[in-house]
C-alpha cells in the first residue's frame, strides 16, 4: 500500500509538470492521479453509504512465471511495463492488490479511453428509457452537426465506431488534426487571445471519407466525444451529474470521481474519466455480473 501523500514526497508535484509535458514520464506519475490540477473538470459524485470493497487479499498471483519475459514475477512485470496499480476481485472480494510507490490508491487515477465503455453504457441507459434510438441520426438530436461528418450517421454507427470519419488517431502529432483536437478538449496549453475551436464545434467541423457509413470500422476518439454530447442534450443534464445519478451512486461507488471538461464545460467522455482503482473494479464487476452489485441490479 502507498504512504499518506503529505508525507511522500513522491506524491508531490514534480518541479516543471505542466500541460506540455503531463502525459509524458516522469511527470505522468504525478498527473495522472493528480489532472484535476491541471485540466478544467466537472465532479462524479459517489454513494455517501458505499462499504468498501471486502478484502480477501492472498499471494497466489505472485506465483504465475514470467520468466519468459525475463522477469520473475507478476510484480516485476509490472514494474517494467511501468504500471501504476492492479487490483483483481474474485466474488466480489479484493483477491490481489499492487501498487507503484508513487501510487497513491485514495486518488481518482485517469483512465483514458475506458471512459469510452462507460460513456456507451450511459448511452444504453438511455436506450433503454427511450430517450435515444440507435437508428436515429446525429442530426435527430444535434442540429449542429448539419453539414458535418455526423449529419448523416446513425447512433448505432457511433457506438460500432463504423462512422466514415477523415480523422487519424495520431497521438504523436503536434501540429495537425489530432493536436487541435486535444486543444479543444482542454488537454493542451492554448494561445489564449486564440483558443481556437471548443470541443463542440472541433466535433461539428470533422469531414467525412468518400465511403458511406456503416462500412468499416475505426477507432476513433471524437465519435466518444459526440455520442457524450449526445447524452447531456438528450438527458437536458450534465454528463458528470447523469453519471453519478445512473452509474457511480446506483452500483456503491465509494470516492467522488471527475471528468475533464472543455472551457465550456462540455465533458470529455472518450477519455476524461478519473476515479479510484476500487471503483474501477467495481465497475468491472458491474459489467461482469449484467448490472449486478453484490446482488443488487
Amino acid at each position: 500500500m502507498c504512504m499518506n501523500y503529505s508525507k511522500n514526497s513522491a506524491f508531490r508535484k514534480p518541479a516543471g509538470a505542466d500541460l506540455s509535458n503531463w502525459r509524458l514520464a516522469p511527470y505522468s506519475k504525478w498527473a495522472f492521479q493528480n489532472v484535476r490540477e491541471l485540466i478544467p473538470n466537472a465532479a462524479i459524485f459517489a454513494d455517501r453509504n458505499a462499504k468498501s470493497l471486502t478484502p480477501d487479499l492472498s499471494d497466489n498471483l505472485n506465483g504465475i512465471d514470467f520468466s519468459d519475459f525475463g522477469i520473475g514475477d507478476l510484480e516485476g512485470f509490472l514494474e517494467q511495463c511501468h504500471t501504476d496499480s492492479m487490483l483483481v476481485l474474485a466474488r466480489g472480494r479484493k483477491f490481489w492488490q499492487w501498487s507503484a510507490p508513487h501510487c497513491d490508491l485514495s486518488k481518482p487515477h485517469i483512465i483514458f479511453s475506458i471512459s469510452k465503455s462507460i460513456t456507451a453504457m450511459l448511452a444504453g441507459i438511455l436506450v433503454d428509457q427511450k430517450l435515444i434510438d440507435v437508428t436515429k441520426t446525429a442530426l435527430y438530436y444535434l442540429p449542429g452537426v448539419k453539414g458535418g461528418v455526423y449529419e448523416d450517421s446513425t447512433i448505432q454507427q457511433l457506438l460500432d465506431m463504423t462512422v466514415a470519419l477523415d480523422f487519424e488517431e495520431d497521438y504523436l502529432d503536434a501540429s495537425g488534426n489530432f493536436q487541435r483536437y486535444r486543444n479543444a478538449t482542454c488537454w493542451n496549453p492554448v494561445d489564449q487571445n486564440d483558443p481556437g475551436p471548443t470541443l463542440e464545434e472541433f466535433l461539428y467541423g470533422l469531414g467525412k471519407l468518400d465511403e458511406d457509413h456503416g462500412l468499416t470500422f475505426r477507432y476513433r476518439s471524437p465519435n466518444s466525444d459526440l455520442l457524450g454530447l449526445i447524452i447531456e442534450r438528450v438527458a437536458s443534464v450534465p454528463y458528470a451529474q447523469l453519471l453519478s445519478t445512473l452509474i457511480w451512486q446506483p452500483m456503491g461507488a465509494q470516492t467522488d470521481g471527475y471528468v475533464t471538461v472543455d472551457r465550456n464545460t462540455l465533458a470529455r467522455g472518450a477519455g476524461g474519466i478519473c476515479i479510484t482503482l476500487d471503483d474501477l473494479a467495481r465497475f468491472g464487476s458491474l459489467v461482469l455480473n449484467y448490472g449486478f452489485v453484490d446482488g443488487v441490479p
